[in-house]
């Protein structure tokens, strides 16, 4: 089975809040200190300890030691996050065991809706190496030198998304587009 779908399988709630307070603190933190962690989440200590070192485990997160411990996403957290979200909000209802490509801006996989249509769904991985050059001559990366690759592959994925869709209003063929995260 994909890593993809077998971690998602493995996350509970406050796995998902943890990940979330990451996410939004990120652009303040190159690593989210863990007491910023467990003070937003007010979760209790120990809770957020045992998620941290699942998540860390599961390479959801990177932990940092030194002066101090922090946490930043990798994409494979930023992935749950967006699968999270599609789940919840019922717009999808399971994603392949096996990817449907894999290429040197996006993993792509098939799915299915609660209505059992099957969609595709992709993830961006813009900081891939071979992409790294590329996508710091785009528009949207020029003035933000020291921006993640997970704030320029969410970037990309949105800019993606918004083309789609104006795409398909005017009838070009190209998929429709459901859903952005």
């Amino acid at each position: 089975m994909a890593i993809v779908a077998l971690t998602y399988k493995k996350l509970v709630d406050r796995d998902f809040k943890i990940l979330r307070v990451i996410e939004r603190e990120m652009p303040r933190y190159e690593y989210v200190p863990i007491e910023v962690i467990e003070r937003l989440t007010r979760l209790p200590s120990t809770h957020v300890h045992a998620s941290l070192y699942k998540l860390n485990k599961l390479k959801l997160v990177k932990r940092r030691s030194g002066d101090y411990i922090g946490y930043r996403l990798t994409y494979l957290g930023l992935d749950m996050l967006a699968l999270h979200v599609l789940v919840e909000k019922g717009i999808l209802k399971t994603l392949s065991s096996t990817t449907l490509g894999v290429g040197k801006e996006s993993d792509v996989y098939t799915g299915e809706t609660p209505t059992g249509e099957l969609v595709i769904v992709k993830f961006h991985r813009v900081g891939r190496t071979s992409f790294q050059r590329v996508v710091l001559a785009r528009a949207y990366a020029v003035d933000k030198p020291r921006i993640s690759w997970l704030y320029f592959a969410k970037l990309a994925g949105e800019r993606e998304y918004r083309a789609l869709e104006e795409l398909y209003k005017v009838g070009a063929l190209v998929p429709k587009p459901i859903a952005y995260n």
